[in-house]
């Protein structure tokens, strides 16, 4: 769709703002985005909080020693509202999950999703070639000077101190995240892995350009996403009110006010 519209990889706020203008012209909706779990939004809010009052900002955020009324929370949230005002999101918010989304993607329902990296295999077991078919993109600058921070949901494996067996349980882990298991892990899934010192070239050819793309965004600051990095109570407004927000929009004050009251309750105890 990008070669066909002319369109290339957007790295400003106000190139993305003009990707997204020529392909609603078109007549293709810019955005996929579901909510029916309550943690794909938080992808989005994420990386506006990121690209607009950047990285120490949101670690505050998460911490509970900033505030979801901060102006910049709100500047995020309003650049978001106005997205959401230009029906520049597909509608049916409630009702898709990441792989309803995936599948819409397959369809050309919508022209850009934003996901996690594991989006790729399941592309391309739809049929889809990277860099034929779709390819990956960083969220765009929208405050000058901040460093290109990314974000995904990291699950790792951990052994107890305390555990009966815990020599053979390091053991384990050692073995696990080593270069043999993690090529192993990279030719069965083309996958970025954990060890980034796996050679491009154990990845099929089609999928190397993509993951190099993963990893260089890794050059810059790593975030665990929202719904693992704050506190649990705070999480579980942020799953009920942010999807209501994609529905109404104008309401963002009611959600980060929400927020707000959660943060003051849970990091004050």
């Amino acid at each position: 769709m990008f070669d066909n519209l002319g369109l290339s990889e957007p790295q400003t706020w106000d190139e993305f703002l003009g990707v997204a203008a020529k392909i609603k012209d078109s007549g293709t909706t810019p955005f996929i985005l579901g909510a029916n779990a309550g943690w794909e939004p938080l992808f989005w809010f994420d990386y506006f909080i990121l690209r607009v009052a950047g990285s120490d900002f949101r670690n505050g955020l998460m911490n509970g020693t900033e505030s979801y009324l901060d102006p910049k929370v709100v500047q995020a949230m309003e650049l978001w509202a106005d997205l959401l005002d230009k029906g520049y999101f597909l509608d049916g918010f409630s009702s898709m999950d990441f792989q309803t989304m995936n599948s819409r993607f397959v369809k050309e329902d919508g022209a850009i999703q934003l996901m996690g990296a594991w989006t790729t295999r399941n592309l391309m077991k739809a049929g889809l070639t990277p860099d034929e078919d779709f390819g990956v993109f960083n969220f765009p600058t929208i405050t000058d000077g901040l460093e290109p921070a990314v974000e995904g949901a990291v699950e790792g494996w951990s052994a107890s101190g305390a555990g009966a067996n815990t020599e053979n349980a390091l053991a384990m882990l050692k073995c696990v995240s080593g270069a043999k298991a993690q090529e192993h892990f990279a030719v069965m899934t083309n996958n970025p892995t954990a060890n980034k010192d796996i050679p491009i070239e154990v990845y099929s050819e089609p999928t190397r350009n993509t993951v190099s793309k993963f990893y260089g965004m890794l050059d810059a600051p790593f975030h665990q996403n929202l719904e693992l990095a704050t506190h649990p109570g705070v999480t579980e407004i942020a799953k009920r009110e942010f999807p209501r927000f994609l529905t109404y929009p104008d309401q963002y004050m009611a959600v980060l006010e929400r927020l707000e009251d959660r943060r003051l309750k849970v990091f004050e105890q």
